[in-house]
């Protein structure tokens, strides 16, 4: 299992049937998701909620061993549909970061990769995976790049959400994760001063103790990655020569983006940068 002061943070999207080719890699279709999560179980994993690790760290605890999170982002429909009865029926918990203007509605900002129809959860259906023992967590308003936009700006796609989740939820929304990954030091001191206990960005490294917790990396899962494969995910490390090269991707994606020099807002170019 993972060491005691590391834990994968394993991050899906969709669990579907379909996806273009653009969005392929963020579409994990039904049967492979349940084959992942029957071996995370048979594995001997179990999970934990993004508040709860980072809770269990300031607490200067460690989680059992094993302990893996898994958190959803963007809040597809099918998340209530098809991931969380699998999930329910291993015990399993997860945290679902929503993007609040679509609630109930389509992915209309996945238009450049032919996937604005895709249905998202509503509010109905949120409530029920609160009932669950989902957290629920913010990703944002309308899915900007938040190190780019204005302070006005991120400040409203930062409150909106956390404000409209709490009130229609009646949880504490605490957690968030950055469209696409990125942020930057303004981003992630504005979210502290919200009222933010922790967030998340990509990076595809193994969370340890010492992380920032505004800061926190994920893994990306794929459809590609078989049931064995996830548990390989669940207990890596990460190398310190992996997290540099993750800090120089990160700092060269800012500057390509900011010069435009790459395309913006895609997941397909949020793929390639990682």
């Amino acid at each position: 299992m993972t060491p005691s002061n590391g834990v994968a943070v394993l991050m899906y999207h969709s669990v579907a049937d379909s996806a273009t080719p653009e969005f392929a890699d963020f579409v994990v279709e039904p049967d492979v998701f349940a084959r992942q999560m029957t071996a995370l179980a048979e594995a001997g994993c179990t999970t934990a909620t993004m508040s709860d690790l980072v809770r269990a760290r300031s607490e200067g605890r460690t989680l059992p061993a094993g302990t893996v999170v898994l958190t959803f982002d963007d809040g597809f429909l099918d998340f209530a549909s098809t991931a969380l009865p699998v999930l329910r029926s291993h015990g399993f918990t997860a945290t679902l970061y929503v993007t609040t203007r679509y609630v109930g509605g389509r992915s209309l900002w996945l238009r450049p990769e032919g996937e604005a129809d895709r249905p998202m959860i509503g509010w109905a259906d949120l409530a029920t995976v609160v009932d669950a023992g989902v957290e629920i967590g913010a990703h944002t308003d309308t899915h900007p790049q938040l190190d780019l936009v204005q302070p006005t700006v991120l400040a409203r796609e930062l409150t909106v959400p956390k404000v409209t989740l709490e009130d229609r939820l009646g949880v504490p929304v605490t957690s968030l994760a950055y469209p696409f990954g990125y942020a930057s030091r303004r981003v992630r001191a504005m979210a502290a001063q919200l009222g933010y206990t922790n967030a998340c960005i990509v990076s595809d490294l193994v969370s340890r103790s010492g992380d920032d917790p505004y800061a926190v990396p994920r893994v990306t899962v794929t459809g590609a990655h078989t049931g064995s494969q996830v548990v390989a995910l669940s207990t890596a490390t990460s190398t310190w020569q992996e997290r540099r090269k993750a800090d120089l991707r990160r700092a060269a994606s800012r500057t390509l983006r900011t010069a435009r020099l790459k395309k913006p807002e895609s997941a397909s170019y949020s793929r390639s940068l990682r």
